[in-house]
């Protein structure tokens, strides 16, 4: 149940912080040398093509070509509040979803890139499996760093959305 309530905590703080981080972002993308906005235009264009990877991966159920897009101490928060510590149980996690028959669709709501460091996605995302009969709608945030050249996910926060 702690960590349930842990998971919940952490869901809503992520959300919080990526609208309202999401917001100051925008206001210093036009700050720097024009040097610093080639830079982060690159960034912004890297982890554009790694979110396309990300995807497809995704959509070939393909949980290895998932899983590196993730550093391995990443976590996993699902809808439901169950938590996930680490690349091979978020690894597990993927793994056990991609068994189903499912259908999903991910909107993107809002990215921001900070500099060449970190980055937030949020997604409209839905989830369903006809077999169950049943259709989960949540908002997904994702948090990426940027190391030694390559955006991972450090991040995945999925709080539930009502109707």
């Amino acid at each position: 149940m702690a960590r349930r309530v842990q998971a919940r905590r952490i869901g809503s703080a992520v959300l919080v912080t990526a609208l309202l981080w999401g917001t100051a972002g925008q206001a210093r993308a036009g700050s720097g040398d024009g040097g610093e906005r080639g830079r982060a235009a690159g960034c912004r264009a890297e982890l554009a093509g790694m979110w396309e990877r990300y995807n497809r991966a995704f959509d070939a159920r393909d949980v290895g070509r998932l899983m590196a897009h993730y550093r391995s101490d990443a976590v996993k928060v699902d809808p439901d509040g169950s938590y996930h510590q680490g690349a091979a149980s978020v690894g597990e996690l993927f793994a056990g979803l991609f068994t189903l028959d499912f259908t999903s669709e991910f909107r993107e709501v809002r990215r921001t890139v900070a500099g060449c460091d970190t980055a937030v996605l949020v997604l409209n995302s839905t989830l369903s499996v006809p077999e169950w009969g049943h259709t989960e709608r949540f908002m997904s945030v994702l948090s990426f760093t940027h190391e030694r050249g390559r955006w991972r996910v450090v991040a995945n926060v999925s709080t539930p959305l009502a109707g």
